[in-house]
């Protein structure tokens, strides 16, 4: 990914992060119990130093502070300067006095060596330049014994919400300008994030498939969340015209009517949860 698609992931989360705030207790409530066994999975205890990358309105980053208690440290972090705001206001809200949120590139990971005891990422290292040299870079931020900790999205069959309007773009024939640059899946192949930490030397690598449910009012609904948090794929129905826009969302929202469970349109999820520990 070059520099003006890294720039236009920036621009994305300026201009859609407030759509995805909107969605935001939700997506925590469907996702908690696997949240929780990726801090479980990185080792949280009391008094550790924790970093969030990619961390979004700060949500994730309130489960980490209540698992290092008061004597710990967790720090949320993300490129977006709209979504650290929304960040900072979340952890006022909750009156967290040992936690802060500023703003930091992924890819970069600009503070000092060995000065936390974990780093996570929340299904944000996909969106990342170049997701290698910044779980190196995450590796040495963390001290000896300390973990490096990843939730990703499982393979494509597995995440219909998001694999079929990517399939439905593909059949149009647009997915090479714009959705393959932002491909969600690309580190979706199995054992394909585990490789790279033994290419980095970490022990105690683990993984594990976590699945879930989106829980919808209504297909509707369901399109509704494709539609609005993440705006590619919005961009890319702008490029046609009116006819084939109505088209497209609703071939989606045929597709999406399938998961309907009496009142409810249900979607399973399957996210996988990859650590590693750093030795030196």
């Amino acid at each position: 990914m070059d520099n003006y698609i890294q720039h236009d992931v920036l621009r994305r989360w300026e201009e859609y992060g407030h759509l995805w705030v909107r969605w935001d207790h939700l997506i925590q409530q469907w996702i908690a119990d696997a949240s929780q066994l990726m801090l479980d999975m990185a080792g949280l205890t009391p008094g550790a130093r924790v970093l969030h990358l990619a961390g979004g309105s700060g949500l994730e980053a309130l489960q980490s502070v209540e698992m290092v208690t008061k004597c710990g440290y967790v720090a949320t972090t993300d490129l977006s300067s709209k979504m650290t705001d929304f960040s900072k206001k979340n952890l006022h809200l909750a009156g967290c006095t040992n936690a802060e949120a500023f703003v930091m590139d992924g890819d970069v990971v600009d503070i000092e060596p060995h000065c936390f005891d974990h780093v996570i990422t929340r299904l944000g290292l996909m969106f990342f330049k170049d997701p290698r040299l910044s779980l190196s870079r995450q590796m040495n931020a963390v001290r000896n014994k300390g973990t490096v900790t990843c939730m990703i999205y499982d393979e494509p069959c597995k995440v219909p919400i998001f694999h079929i309007p990517m399939l439905e773009l593909e059949n149009l024939r647009m997915s090479s300008s714009c959705t393959k640059k932002f491909d969600i899946f690309k580190l979706s192949q199995p054992g394909h994030v585990e490789s790279i930490f033994k290419e980095l030397g970490c022990s105690r690598i683990e993984s594990v498939s976590v699945p879930f449910m989106m829980e919808f009012e209504s297909s509707t609904a369901a399109l509704e969340f494709i539609k609005e948090p993440f705006g590619i794929f919005h961009k890319q129905a702008s490029l046609l015209d009116a006819k084939e826009q109505k088209e497209l969302w609703d071939t989606i929202h045929s597709r999406l009517v399938s998961f309907n469970t009496g009142r409810k349109c249900a979607v399973p999820v399957s996210v996988k949860i990859i650590t590693a520990a750093r030795e030196t």
